[in-house]
């Protein structure tokens, strides 16, 4: 779960993503749930998607998802932008293909950011300069994941799901002791139903899953 949070970890979800491990199979399914899908919320009227964490927490997201798409999840994690842009630039940047007729919807969220979240005087700095395949830091990367002026919430979600895909990939290269190591560090950037021990406790399986196929 994402939330456009500036501070704290609270909100709307507006990012959404099951996560599906199959073990045995060695598969690893990513599904995301448009945040403004119009949904029958148990116990409240009929709205958008998103408002479901805020009316009633991650028990009444979990049984929305499962009334309307009949799927449970048992567990959460959710995350702000500061937080996931830290994470971004703890691993040293993600490598992305950045349209170049996008540049200045990047660079609008990039701005945004710097003014709303960071409170800087001069808020037009750490712009992407230019198109093609290269190396994003945290705030380029998240921006590059948020941009949605002139497309759909279809490839805004897939951009998604990439950026996730590329930090799993990331987070593969660790050792078990750096992975463990990785996740004590930044439990305070996180909102999450699992205990440190059972995070912790994943990293094993999470390793074993590093070359595990990923499903959209």
């Amino acid at each position: 779960l994402g939330v456009d949070s500036r501070s704290g970890i609270s909100g709307r979800t507006d990012t959404m993503m099951l996560l599906s491990v199959n073990i045995e199979k060695r598969t690893i399914k990513l599904v995301s749930f448009l945040r403004d899908t119009y949904v029958e919320i148990p116990g409240n009227k009929n709205n958008r998607l998103n408002s479901a964490y805020v009316f009633g927490g991650f028990d009444l997201l979990a049984r929305t998802l499962e009334k309307n798409f009949g799927v449970k999840p048992d567990a959460y994690i959710m995350i702000n932008l500061a937080g996931l842009v830290d994470v971004i630039d703890q691993l040293g940047g993600v490598y992305v293909d950045v349209p170049a007729n996008k540049i200045d919807r990047i660079n609008a969220v990039i701005y945004w950011y710097n003014k709303q979240v960071l409170g800087l005087n001069n808020p037009r700095v750490g712009y992407v300069t230019k198109g093609g395949h290269q190396r994003l830091d945290g705030r380029q990367a998240e921006a590059w994941a948020r941009y949605r002026y002139s497309e759909s919430d279809f490839q805004r979600s897939e951009r998604q799901r990439t950026l996730i895909k590329l930090i799993f990939e990331k987070i593969t290269q660790m050792s078990a002791t750096e992975l463990a190591a990785f996740a004590m560090k930044n439990i305070g950037l996180i909102r999450t139903n699992l205990s440190l021990t059972d995070l912790v406790a994943l990293a094993p399986a999470v390793l074993a899953l590093k070359d595990a196929e990923i499903q959209q």
